[in-house]
């Protein structure tokens, strides 16, 4: 239910007087019940004019208490009756004015509908009334307290019901006298799901005591018994005498359930339960508007107002409160950057508010390597989930510890800053406008151009980011198109690559576009490969170099080392570990390995040769998979236990499945690659 209709059927609800009862809000903790109330429902009231009986418009005065904590009904009266005559006397004055008034006014009929809460003003209301009012004795302020509060006029607003430290079913009695004794037209706000769980919570000790009697016969089945029916059938008999903590537990929920208590007499009470639902996004825009001093931080916090409410939803986590932790932290992370770093605030944004979601929702934070700064974290409840989200450690540090160290936050944004540019990930990049070319105006396409080879002469771009400029150039050029440009652009991606250091030269890495067909995927894997080439070349002999120091040395995890090196880098197409090693090098290393690191080798080749998205781009192994092969078949291994020799047997077949996805290879007829 919208706000609007909300209000309208509040109005509806006080206007109605064929018969009494108590109007509900319910809603879950967090949702924004307080604030609809507060900022909306409560000024609107204010404001309106209701029709009385005789349908004469009259404003109403209105009551609202908070019953946190709250544990007697006689609190409530005093709070009721306190807060009517300071309104009272507001409206009046103070002393003289106030002693006129007392003068003036009549005393209220004891019979009126509302004299039996106006006589449960305790001594704590008088003696404050005596210090308001600075008026008389107390029995004249007894007197005068008599004249109000009334009652009959008032919409009388009781929120955090499920709060309430005094037994549900009493105040429920109490909130009926109210209701069937006065004209007051009483709203509720509550979490209906919490009610009565208080009491549940009370006193546990007795209420366990009580449930372990055998002579209670309670229907509390747990898991356990569910198991053992099923698996025993019809010789199932219940264990009456011992009880386990868990069936102990439900037989006290059983036993002392407050909500079937609660359920009967709100039939009689509550007449009407409406559900706050929240509009999230007009809710989100009051609070930025409200908090949010920094005019930058506003503009990107309602730039990105639809995608905050989507991860609300997404996330089930419609929490108001959890809204505000987040504006807290964010304003903390802008007050420390001071609006820098502007290309990344819309990923801060998204990040600190995820992030604030998991951590009041209890969940575990994500989980940050040794020396890691930022990088994408998932937030689906499966490791393997689409669900991820860029993120910075350092606002998983704000969220959780309240810590925020100025200087770190401004290296690691200036660090990521300049990798998003050089990686062409700006959203006014020409790399990135240029990919729908074939929507813009020819002018448009030749201005992005010219940005784009200035970028690349002025050293402004990754080697990351060429793959995706060749291709567009190569399209571009398919037809007939900026060819001279695309020239220019590819002699100097060339020289580029030819004098780039190790480290560059390693973020180069061929893109698969398996939907890239015809003339400009003919242009792109041509330049791919001579681009290729130009790489190998460079680096075959430093290449060489570090697979024959790592197979050289003695007492190290080889095999463990060569992993690590294929996981961290990109492996370029036409050559892997084993093209730059001597089989009979390898060969006489595995000879040293237990069974853990024969395993871990089978593990390497597998994972290079075997799947299937790399297999076909080391052809130039060829001839050492044949050589290894050649090896292991001969190698006499009646010296090693029976494990090893079965280890040797699964490397040997292991190589001939790879080889034999080459057309060239005979299959060897001793080996069953099926086999396991």
């Amino acid at each position: 239910m919208t706000s609007e209709e909300m209000m309208k059927t509040i109005d509806e609800f006080i206007e109605n007087h064929f018969y009494r009862y108590a109007l509900m809000i319910d809603g879950p903790w967090g949702c924004g019940k307080t604030y609809f109330i507060t900022e909306e429902l409560i000024p609107h009231i204010k404001d309106r004019k209701y029709k009385d009986q005789e349908g004469k418009e009259i404003k109403k005065d209105l009551n609202y208490l908070s019953l946190y904590g709250v544990k007697n009904t006689s609190d409530i009266s005093e709070m009721l009756c306190t807060q009517a005559i300071e309104d009272k006397i507001e409206k009046i004055g103070n002393g003289e004015t106030l002693q006129k008034a007392f003068k003036k006014d009549k005393i209220i009929d004891k019979t009126s509908k509302s004299f039996q809460f106006t006589s449960l003003i305790t001594n704590a209301v008088v003696k404050k009334l005596i210090k308001v009012a600075d008026v008389g004795d107390e029995t004249e302020i007894r007197k005068l307290a008599s004249l109000f509060p009334n009652f009959d006029n008032n919409v009388v607003i009781l929120d955090d019901l499920e709060r309430c430290s005094c037994d549900i079913n009493e105040i429920m009695g109490f909130i009926n006298n109210f209701v069937e004794h006065s004209d007051a037209k009483v709203i509720l706000v509550a979490n209906e799901q919490e009610i009565g769980k208080w009491q549940l919570d009370h006193n546990q000790e007795l209420q366990m005591l009580v449930a372990l009697q055998d002579r209670i016969i309670v229907e509390a089945e747990t898991a356990e018994d569910k198991d053992k029916k099923l698996i025993q059938g019809d010789k199932y008999q219940e264990d009456q005498k011992h009880f386990s903590p868990e069936k102990l537990e439900l037989r006290r929920q059983a036993v002392f359930n407050e909500n079937d208590k609660y359920q009967r007499i709100k039939e009689k009470v509550v007449g009407k339960t409406i559900r706050y639902e929240p509009d999230l996004k007009e809710v989100f825009l009051n609070l930025i508007e409200n908090n949010i001093k920094n005019p930058q931080l506003t503009e990107a916090l309602k730039h990105e107002i639809d995608k905050l409410v989507e991860y609300a939803v997404k996330d089930e986590h419609k929490n108001i409160r959890t809204f505000q932790f987040f504006l807290e932290k964010i304003d903390s992370i802008f007050n420390v950057i001071e609006n820098k770093y502007a290309v990344l605030h819309l990923v801060i944004i998204d990040y600190c508010y995820r992030l604030s979601i998991r951590f009041k929702s209890g969940k575990k934070l994500p989980k940050w390597e040794p020396g890691e700064e930022y990088g994408d974290q998932g937030f689906g409840e499966s490791e393997f989930s689409f669900d991820r989200q860029h993120g910075f450690k350092f606002i998983d540090e704000l969220v959780h510890d309240s810590h925020i160290d100025s200087a770190c936050v401004n290296a690691v944004l200036s660090k990521f800053e300049k990798k998003v540019i050089e990686e062409g990930k700006l959203n006014n990049d020409p790399c990135k406008l240029i990919k729908d070319w074939y929507k813009s105006e020819h002018e448009q396409v030749e201005q992005w151009i010219k940005e784009i080879i200035d970028n690349l002469r002025k050293d402004r771009y990754s080697l990351i980011l060429y793959p995706e400029i060749i291709r567009t150039f190569a399209d571009l050029q398919s037809y007939g198109l900026f060819t001279k440009e695309a020239n220019e652009a590819f002699d100097l991606i060339e020289e580029k690559l030819q004098n780039a250091d190790s480290t560059q030269i390693r973020l180069f890495s061929p893109e698969r576009h398996s939907l890239f067909s015809g003339d400009g995927a003919t242009i792109y894997r041509e330049k791919m490969k001579l681009y290729t080439e130009i790489i190998a070349n460079r680096e075959k002999k430093n290449r060489k170099e570090e697979y024959q120091r790592i197979v050289a040395e003695k007492d190290n995890d080889w095999i463990q080392d060569i992993l690590d090196i294929i996981k961290e880098e990109r492996v370029v197409e036409g050559w892997s570990f084993l093209y730059w090693l001597e089989p009979k090098d390898i060969l006489a290393r595995l000879k040293e390995c237990n069974n853990y690191q024969l395993w871990n080798f089978r593990f390497l080749l597998n994972n290079i040769y075997n799947n299937h998205v790399y297999y076909e781009h080391f052809p130039d192994d060829y001839d050492h998979l044949i050589e290894l092969k050649k090896l292991i078949k001969e190698l006499d291994t009646s010296g090693y236990n029976g494990i090893k020799q079965q280890a040797f047997k699964w490397i040997e077949r292991d190589l001939e499945r790879t080889l034999r996805r080459f057309q060239k290879y005979e299959h060897d007829p001793d080996i069953n690659i099926k086999e396991e």
